[in-house]
């Protein structure tokens, strides 16, 4: 197999991978035991994008540094990953993006 065919197929396999959403999977049963289960579940990254005014943020140290993520069966608290500064006509604010890893809720 050449190296071209392998990174290809290796990305499009990373590719299909991480844009599948798996909740959870059914209980998995030890030793016959219904009374020890385990659950298997796979955690996805949160996304969120935020307006603050800067009236009420002045400064990018009085940005939220994370906030509570919960979306489409996931959550868990993202940490401020970027910040843009935006004046329009409605004012001045900060854009800011949060993005983190988030767990399914059981």
């Amino acid at each position: 197999m050449s190296l071209k065919k392998l990174i290809a197929g290796s990305i499009l396999g990373f590719l299909l991978l991480s844009g599948t959403s798996v909740v959870g999977a059914a209980p998995i049963n030890i030793h016959n035991s219904p009374s020890v289960e385990a659950t298997a579940a796979i955690q996805q990254i949160g996304r969120q994008v935020v307006a603050f005014n800067k009236q009420n943020y002045p400064t990018i140290s009085s940005l939220p540094t994370q906030i509570y993520y919960n979306q489409g069966g996931y959550a868990g608290w993202i940490p401020m990953t970027y910040v843009t500064s935006i004046t329009n006509g409605a004012g001045e604010w900060w854009s800011v993006t949060y993005e983190g890893p988030v767990s399914p809720v059981l």
